[in-house]
């Protein structure tokens, strides 16, 4: 990939996926010159979060994925190991929103009594009363939402503890400077595979640098994944 030198000053955005070999993580991008249209009684399914509008409702320039990275939610609660997150907050939906999620992301919670978690401007809000299905593993919200604002979703519920892991990949891990124009420095103490990406998915980097040389990069967006196989944690988050 040539440099192009006409550009003074590049900015390059980037997002960091930590892997094991039992992880997941997926997202879905949305261009600022596409976006998806929802109208009343569609509904979009991302990764088992379903937001199914009453009215038209258009989603564009966003970047929304999932996590298995627990968050403190509303009353100092601990969220289940399932967090969808906004790059840019969806805000005025009003609908209906359930979440899928899997036995093991509860680790010790009261499914019986999950609920729906939704942050908005820096606040986490619990909607109840919530319908639980057991059987299919899907908690809702047993009402309609009404000018709804979305930065990220998860479920909460009593008893549900922290994986100390959570905590031990973020303090271990610093990539910096992001954005960034020429280069990135990566301070671990771990053995890391390092692999770039762009949107589209194509592998632009890999190695186990602790520098990597940027130079050659377009300005945009980009995904970092690390790779720890002697971990078996798993963590996505925006860096």
């Amino acid at each position: 990939m040539q440099l192009d030198k006409t550009k003074t000053m590049k900015k390059i955005l980037l997002f960091l996926y930590t892997f094991s070999s039992l992880c997941f993580s997926q997202q879905i991008y949305i261009s600022n010159s596409a976006s998806i249209t929802l109208h009343n009684g569609s509904s979009l399914n991302a990764f088992g979060l379903e937001i199914s509008p009453n009215s038209t409702f258009v989603i564009t320039d966003n970047i929304l994925t999932i996590s298995d990275s627990q968050v403190t939610v509303s009353e100092a609660k601990t969220s289940i190991a399932r967090v969808y997150n906004m790059e840019k907050s969806l805000n005025g939906f009003n609908g209906m929103i359930s979440l899928n999620y899997q036995d093991s992301e509860i680790n010790g919670g009261d499914e019986a009594n999950l609920n729906i978690e939704v942050l908005a401007n820096n606040i986490w809000t619990k909607y109840e009363p919530s319908i639980v299905n057991q059987v299919l593993n899907n908690v809702s919200y047993d009402g309609i939402f009404n000018n709804l604002n979305m930065d990220k979703v998860t479920a909460s519920a009593p008893g549900i503890t922290l994986n100390m892991n959570d905590e031990k990949i973020v303090d271990d891990l610093v990539i910096y400077p992001n954005p960034a124009s020429s280069f990135i420095n990566i301070k671990s103490n771990k053995t890391l595979l390092i692999q770039i990406y762009n949107l589209q998915g194509k592998l632009l980097f890999e190695n186990n640098l602790k520098v990597i040389d940027l130079s050659n990069l377009f300005s945009g967006t980009y995904i970092i994944k690390t790779t720890d196989s002697n971990s078996n944690y798993s963590n996505t988050y925006k860096c």
